[in-house]
């Protein structure tokens, strides 16, 4: 009998230590922030540069601001004045005041852009000498004054605006404080300001809180 080989069985490798596992850490997540407050009202005074035909003007308005979108406003309520001093306005020998106040309202359809109205008061005075009297003729009447114009305001509070619009007289009539005496030019120009549709034009600035 011859002895029989028999192979050697394959070595069986030990497999390779591996590093022991790092469990992952899941990233911290950020702290909640507190959601910033945002008033619904904001307010601004606002003085004209340039306001024609009336010189001087001055607004106070409450702005209402879009809840969707809070950097622009819904709607804004307010109270102006509008008013051209004596003396800087003469026909001839006649000088000329105007004076108008009222509460306007204003529509925000988009952005800066308004639409709104005025619905106030107004007079005007011409005031005359003739013969040695002072004559002063007075238009007095309720106006109604719809208008377009814009409101913008920077991050700093600046706030720049405009509008055109038109004053309408509802019921006016003229008065005279001398019965005795007359002055047809006079009379002419405290009608004429005082009882037409008039336009107006004016740039403002001013500053919201």
């Amino acid at each position: 009998m011859f002895p029989v080989e028999t192979a050697d069985p394959p070595a069986i490798e030990a497999p390779a230590p591996q590093p022991p596992a790092v469990e992952a850490t899941p990233a911290e997540a950020p702290p909640p922030q507190p959601p910033v407050a945002t008033k619904p009202w904001r307010f601004t005074g606002m003085i004209g540069v340039v306001s024609l035909p009336r010189v001087l003007s001055l607004d106070v308005i409450a702005r209402y601001r879009r809840k969707e979108d809070p950097q622009w406003d819904l709607f804004a309520v307010g109270l102006g004045i509008d008013y051209l001093p004596p003396g800087i306005a003469n026909f001839d020998t006649t000088k000329f005041s105007w004076f108008q106040a009222g509460v306007d309202g204003r529509f925000f359809p988009w952005r800066w852009l308004f639409v709104g109205a005025r619905v106030g008061w107004q007079f005007d005075k011409a005031d005359a000498k003739k013969l040695g009297s002072e004559i002063v003729y007075t238009t007095s009447s309720l106006v109604l004054a719809p208008k377009v114009g814009v409101v913008y305001t920077l991050p700093s509070g600046l706030t720049l605006g405009g509008e055109l619009g038109a004053g309408i007289p509802i019921g006016a009539t003229t008065s005279q404080d001398v019965e005795d005496a007359s002055d047809s030019n006079a009379r002419a120009v405290a009608k004429t300001f005082g009882m037409f549709v008039m336009p107006f034009l004016s740039a403002r600035i001013g500053y919201t809180l």
